[in-house]
């Protein structure tokens, strides 16, 4: 795999985590064959603990990044998370791959001169809204293996309740006692939309100079979130991105493959 030549890579698994509605689109689940059945996205270069994702593209489409989900040392595979919108350029068209076919892909992104540098806090406050969900579960992964965490706090703002099936790789976080999650639901009778009160009832027990924050979302939504955070005094980015001068910090993820 490279960074921006393409390469093929063949549809191995496909399962539905949410049928849509008609509020919501639906979800997919891929995994794809890597094309050297040795390696891993970590052996190919791949921080997920800093966010890296890889970028999807088809003939006349623009490219659409996407954070894989699946644990870097996997062997063999990669695994995506994707809302399928109806007027999208790239997501139908992954959604309609059979098994076996095979798309273009490039990465480990961002680009080499690019990096992603990691603030080291006791506290996350981390802020999802719908599959945004899915560029939280390799930092949990990541940040959970970081010897000053005290405590995460999310917040997944959805929809509606049967959503929640996007979220299955949360389920390995249910028993760790240093995350607690909070959800909000825009479209239930008893639901409650995302807002800076919200935001000020979630979150305003954290203290803030121990504090990061990371919001997930569309750009508007991430704009707007940070916006109320930083109202907050939450200021202190989880991740920020800057130039890359000699070698890269590493993530905790990475660390703990490489002992």
């Amino acid at each position: 795999m490279h960074v921006f030549k393409p390469t093929a890579v063949a549809l191995k698994e496909k399962v539905e985590l949410f049928g849509g509605s008609s509020v919501s689109p639906k979800v997919v689940k891929l995994t794809f064959s890597l094309p050297d059945p040795t390696s891993s996205l970590h052996s190919l270069g791949f921080d997920l603990g800093l966010g890296d994702f890889v970028r999807f593209r088809f003939p006349g489409t623009r490219a659409r990044a996407y954070s894989p989900t699946s644990h870097p040392s996997t062997i063999g595979t990669f695994t995506i998370i994707i809302r399928v919108y109806p007027k999208g350029q790239v997501s139908p068209k992954l959604a309609a791959l059979d098994l076996g076919d095979k798309a273009d892909v490039t990465g480990p992104l961002p680009v080499p001169w690019l990096t992603r540098k990691r603030n080291v806090t006791k506290h996350l406050a981390l802020v999802a809204f719908g599959v945004g969900i899915t560029e939280l579960v390799s930092l949990l992964r990541s940040e959970l293996l970081s010897d000053t965490l005290e405590s995460i706090t999310v917040l997944w703002c959805l929809r509606r309740r049967e959503e929640m099936t996007i979220g299955s790789g949360l389920d390995d976080y249910s028993a760790e006692k240093r995350i607690k999650f909070e959800y909000a639901f825009s479209r239930e009778s008893d639901g409650q939309r995302a807002d800076a009160g919200l935001i000020q009832k979630i979150f305003s027990h954290l203290p803030k100079a121990e504090t990061a924050v990371c919001c997930v979302g569309t750009k508007a939504t991430e704009r707007e979130c940070y916006g109320w955070l930083n109202k907050l005094g939450y200021k202190q980015r989880l991740l920020k991105m800057g130039i890359r001068f000699g070698g890269r910090t590493k993530s905790p993820l990475w660390a703990s493959i490489e002992k």
